[in-house]
């Protein structure tokens, strides 16, 4: 197995040596390469690039740069997920615990990605509740845990989504007793 507790500046394509995002450029994170920042050519080896075997799982909490890894992803041209998992746009967090519960690894039925940025639907949490049949059911895999400023993540949580009066996500936190 790979862990990688915090994301260096390096992208993964050689082809665009992309070294940081400023964007996406739609709802459905579709990447233009005008909206990738560029890294100078001499920065690091194209040898260096994709070493890490996939799919790249993220084992964070949401809210601690899931958006930034999904964008990061996605500017080096791999194919990444973010809440929702394939083509029929199911929640991560929905398809995954079907999968288990049919006996198959927890991405099975959740279409091909190279990277899997976040996996919980804010009700079910596969990262934690299936972690287990994450790591039997894809041993080679490389594993990420993001983490963030704790006052930070916290402001974020009390204020995500953006609206005036809530609910926000430290409710349902507290509801599902996440917290």
């Amino acid at each position: 197995l790979s862990y990688i507790s915090g994301l260096s500046a390096i992208a993964p394509n050689p082809a665009n040596n992309v070294q940081s995002v400023s964007r996406a450029t739609s709802s459905k994170h579709d990447f233009v390469d005008a909206d990738c920042l560029k890294a100078r050519k001499d920065t690091v080896p194209a040898s260096l690039f994709r070493k890490l075997p996939k799919p790249y799982i993220n084992l964070g909490f949401p809210k601690m740069g899931t958006s930034s890894l999904h964008a990061y992803f996605g500017c080096g041209g791999l194919v990444s997920t973010h809440f929702k998992c394939g083509k029929s746009s199911k929640k991560c967090g929905v398809c995954t615990r079907e999968s288990v519960k049919a006996g198959l690894p927890p991405l099975s039925q959740c279409g091909k990605a190279d990277v899997y940025a976040q996996l919980d639907d804010g009700v079910h949490f596969p990262q934690i509740e299936l972690l287990e049949e994450f790591v039997h059911g894809y041993p080679n895999a490389t594993f990420f845990l993001t983490f963030r400023n704790m006052e930070k993540w916290y402001h974020s949580i009390t204020h995500w989504p953006p609206r005036k009066n809530g609910p926000h996500m430290d409710e349902r936190f507290k509801k599902f007793n996440i917290t």
